[in-house]
Parts: structure tokens; C-alpha cells; sequence
């Protein structure tokens, strides 16, 4: 196996699960977002996990990893989040997923599907309270509701919407949302039974209990990770990854030695230099050149010059206190020290999400406590 791999904890997953559990109550129902492989965690090895612990459903973006998770065995309700092409309608109906709809031609494609293939193809419909991406008008809720109650194929189990600011300090744009979607909820169920109602999102389950309605669809705080610095409420969360390599190649050079590309960074002193085989094709960001650190023995050593696509370089110190094949780790623990996804993050000018989704396929995921 290679030097450089992720390191998925599942105890950490069913953990998170369970604090989630504690906040959104038992009589709420629980779908873990295992998107984007578990937000490249594993989405497979997650979602047995999350479900061992709690969690009533799944819900990913797009069929394929609808797919993935029904050819793994997993017989729950899966939500897709985004919406399908008509190209896709059969695959969603084949693999009983339920889908979301925003369109008459979303509904006609999926109701076609269903019909051919016998059955009955669930549905959520999606309303845009304020996120501005996808999403019918509230008042639009009537019209669909008697166009969906006229396609036969399909049928309409809830409603659902997406908070754009539950993870601001300010809750006033999420509350109106809120307010929103309610005015919406009240409008449909007046005329169908639903059995899902979700707008909470990871920062909404911690911040806003009163948006729970009876389904919560966390994200991020499954693996560990806050939503954003401004949360009111925190979770005692773990963080499910790590990311580790072995020191692949030491030398000792004198002040004034450029390295790596464009020259960025120079030594103002005599010291050891620490080659790591791992770069931003692995999903370490080129943004933390000359910015992050790396634990190695228990001690932050500085990532000097420009992450490499394969390689990257740290400063040992003049004393070189390290040897080639130790350990080395880009993110997580090892001793006292604590490197994190979100501290990356803030380096890279980016969000905790986007670094854990980008752990590339190449790094392999080893998984504890199984």
C-alpha cells in the first residue's frame, strides 16, 4: 500500500451520529448526507456506520452514488439532493431512490420511468425559500401538488428546502426561510400527507432546533467537522479522518537553498529538509505552499516552498531530528498536536468541506474500528 493514505475512523462516525441523535430528538427522522463518497470519507463504510448508530436514511447527490450504496446492500430510503435529467429517471426508479423534483419535466420524465417499469417512483418536492439554486416558488406548491397528484407513477412523500445562512452567527435570513417554508409545509399538507419535512442542514440541527420540522439531513458534522467559526451551540464532534504519509527522502542543506517550483521559498539557515511523497493531486491543496505545517514526531514542521502535484517539502530544523520512513501527518493527531481540517482550511481561504472532499481516489482509506 502506499505511504500516503487516509485514515477513517468509524467509531469517530458512529460517534458524531449519536450526538446528533441527542440534539434532533427520537422522534425525528435522521438522513446521513453521504454525497461525494461520504465527502470522501467512503461512502459505503460510512453509511453501514451511520445507520449502525442511528440514522434512519441517506441521501447523496446524484444516482450513481444512489446506486452504489443499493448495489452495497443498503435497503433504506436514499434521497437524491440535487435533481436528475430525464437521461437518469430510469436509474433512480431501478434503484428506488427518491428523488427530488423541481420541474413538470422532472415529474413527467420520473412518472414515464416508473410506468415502464411497473412501479411507483417516490418523490420530495424541492421549494427555494432563499437559497437561489434550485427550488419551485412557495407559491407554487398548489400547482404542483395537483400535477403530481395527476401523474400516475409517482408519488409525492415530502417537502424540503435549503438554508442559506444557518451557519452565520446572524439567523435573521435562515428564520426567514424558515418562516417560509412553513407558510409552505402548512399549504401542502393541508392537502397531501408527508412524510418528510426537512430544511436542516449540519448548522441548522446544532443552531436552530425550531427548524427541524420531522426530518434533519446533516452533512459535515457527521465526519467531525464544524459548519463555520460563527455556530452559537457546538457538538462534541470527532474528526473521522486523518491524513498520513512516511518522510520519503532527508537532506541537509545550507542557508540560501531555493526549493521547489518558482523558487518561493529560501533557507535563512543550515537545516534539514524533508521530502513527503504526497501533493496536490492527492488532494493537498497547492494554497497551503508556505503556509501549513505537518506533525512529525510530535512536532509542527512548516511546508516550505510550493506543494508539488506528488511531492512536498517541510523544514526539519537545523537539528534534523527525524528519519526517512517516519511518519508524517498533514492532518489530524499524533502526540499532543492536533493539525485540522478546518485550521487547513482557513490557510487555504477555503472551508473544511472542500478539503475533505478532495482527498483524492489514488490516497487509499484505511478504516478503524469496523
Amino acid at each position: 500500500m502506499r505511504p500516503t493514505y487516509a485514515e477513517i475512523d468509524l467509531a469517530a462516525i458512529r460517534h458524531n451520529i449519536r450526538q446528533i441523535r441527542g440534539v434532533a430528538g427520537p422522534a425525528v427522522k435522521l438522513v446521513a448526507v453521504v454525497k461525494a463518497n461520504a465527502y470522501g470519507h467512503g461512502a459505503v463504510k460510512v453509511s453501514l456506520a451511520a445507520l449502525e448508530a442511528g440514522a434512519d436514511c441517506l441521501a447523496v447527490a446524484i444516482p450513481e452514488e444512489g446506486a452504489e450504496l443499493r448495489s452495497a446492500g443498503l435497503a433504506v430510503p436514499i434521497f437524491l439532493l440535487g435533481l436528475t435529467s430525464p437521461e437518469q429517471a430510469r436509474m433512480v426508479v431501478d434503484y428506488h431512490l427518491i428523488a427530488a423534483v423541481a420541474t413538470m419535466d422532472n415529474i413527467r420524465a420520473l412518472a414515464h420511468a416508473a410506468r415502464e417499469a411497473g412501479r411507483r417512483c417516490r418523490i420530495m418536492l424541492k421549494t427555494d425559500t432563499g437559497m437561489g439554486r434550485i427550488g419551485i416558488a412557495p407559491v407554487q406548491i398548489e400547482e404542483f401538488r395537483q400535477y403530481i397528484q395527476a401523474s400516475p407513477g409517482v408519488e409525492l412523500v415530502g417537502i424540503f428546502t435549503h438554508l442559506a445562512t444557518a451557519d452565520a452567527a446572524d439567523k435573521t435570513y435562515a428564520d426567514k426561510q424558515l418562516a417560509a417554508f412553513n407558510a409552505a409545509v402548512d399549504r401542502l399538507a393541508a392537502k397531501t400527507s408527508l412524510t418528510y419535512i426537512s430544511a436542516a442542514n449540519s448548522a441548522a440541527v446544532i443552531d436552530l432546533p425550531h427548524g427541524h420540522f420531522n426530518t434533519v439531513r446533516p452533512g459535515i458534522i457527521i465526519y467531525g467537522l464544524p459548519p463555520s467559526h460563527e455556530m452559537r451551540r457546538s457538538l462534541d464532534l470527532k474528526p473521522a479522518m486523518q491524513l498520513k504519509t512516511r518522510i520519503a527522502y532527508i537532506k541537509e542543506v545550507s542557508a540560501g537553498t531555493a526549493v521547489s517550483y518558482g523558487c518561493t521559498f529560501t533557507t535563512d539557515r543550515a537545516t534539514f529538509l524533508a521530502t513527503l511523497p504526497v501533493g496536490y493531486a492527492d488532494g493537498y491543496s497547492r494554497h497551503l505552499s508556505n503556509k501549513a505545517a505537518v506533525l512529525i514526531g510530535g512536532k509542527r514542521c512548516p511546508v516550505v516552498g510550493r506543494v508539488c502535484m506528488d511531492q512536498l517539502v517541510v523544514d526539519l530544523g537545523p537539528d534534523g531530528d527525524a528519519s526517512i520512513g517516519d511518519e508524517a501527518v498533514l492532518f489530524g493527531r499524533q502526540g499532543r498536536e492536533e493539525i485540522t481540517l478546518t485550521e487547513l482550511a482557513d490557510l487555504a481561504g477555503t472551508i473544511n468541506y472542500e478539503l475533505a472532499c478532495a482527498v483524492s481516489p489514488r490516497v487509499p482509506r484505511v478504516y478503524l474500528n469496523e
